[in-house]
């Protein structure tokens, strides 16, 4: 939260997703504690694994997770598209073991994500089902914000905000906003008592 230029030590709520590399992390915040919270085993890693998997299983080919992360960033989306993008991908021939060239879709890496896709959403529903009323209202006044590499899938933001008709907002440089956060915490921990419970 601090990373994505959020205020986090005042009465209103502010609600964050993470989407890391291990997991899914979702908390309500607010006078510089954490209201509620959840965290889901799912994360950019299970995502290249889901990826990964789908090929074996409906193209007999085999491909590394770096390749499949490649796939998600390059193809990868959070709904199915009306126009497809399609890239070209090297692999192994899963039975004969020889190189192989194929076209991996965008609405094939939806099919492969979806199920993740699923459970974040379950778990943001789940934290706003338990977030007290006055916090709620705050989080549909100013949005969810995304941090973390997952939140750079593509339409990600719009298919959570559709969902929860609330607005999602990427933080800006999702990438770096946890390590930014750490840095601010660090500089500021004597105004930051909260950190030290």
């Amino acid at each position: 939260a601090l990373g994505a230029g959020l205020t986090v030590d005042n009465p209103h709520g502010v609600m964050v997703l993470e989407l890391g590399a291990g997991s899914a992390d979702v908390a309500v915040i607010t006078m510089g504690t954490v209201a509620y919270c959840c965290s889901l085993r799912t994360g950019g890693d299970t995502m290249d694994e889901a990826i990964q998997q789908y090929v074996r299983k409906n193209k007999d080919i085999d491909i590394g997770l770096p390749m499949a992360k490649k796939i998600k960033h390059t193809v990868g989306c959070a709904y199915r598209r009306s126009e497809e993008i399609e890239m070209s991908v090297t692999g192994k021939d899963h039975l004969s073991g020889m190189p192989k060239v194929f076209s991996i879709s965008s609405n094939e890496v939806y099919e492969a994500l979806k199920d993740h896709i699923r459970a974040i959403l379950n778990g943001i529903q789940d934290v706003l089902e338990q977030t007290p009323p006055e916090l709620y209202s705050d989080i549909v006044k100013n949005g969810v914000y995304l941090a973390g590499g997952g939140a750079l899938i593509r339409g990600l933001a719009k298919r959570l905000s559709d969902k929860c008709r609330i607005p999602f907002v990427v933080a800006e440089d999702p990438l770096r906003a946890v390590a930014r956060g750490a840095g601010l915490a660090l500089k500021n921990v004597e105004r930051l008592p909260f950190l030290m419970r």
